[in-house]
């Protein structure tokens, strides 16, 4: 997610760009905790729930590389 933003970015924009990745990383973290938390209890797959977080901004990141491209 970092790669596409940082091509993105402009110079000027310094304070848009620490405030979004000020929420990017608190929702990464937010996911983990979350995932963690969750894990704990029985049911199906509780590893996966670890692995969720790093796959929606592995997707999240793929999409915003797809998109950059088609500029």
């Amino acid at each position: 997610v970092g790669i596409p933003l940082g091509i993105t970015g402009q110079r000027r924009e310094t304070a848009v760009g620490f405030v979004f990745r000020l929420v990017v990383a608190s929702l990464y973290f937010f996911f983990i905790i979350i995932g963690d938390t969750i894990s704990g209890r029985p049911g199906p797959l509780p590893h996966l729930l670890i692995w969720a977080p790093n796959l929606i901004f592995l997707g999240l990141g793929a999409w915003m590389f797809h998109r950059l491209n088609r500029r």
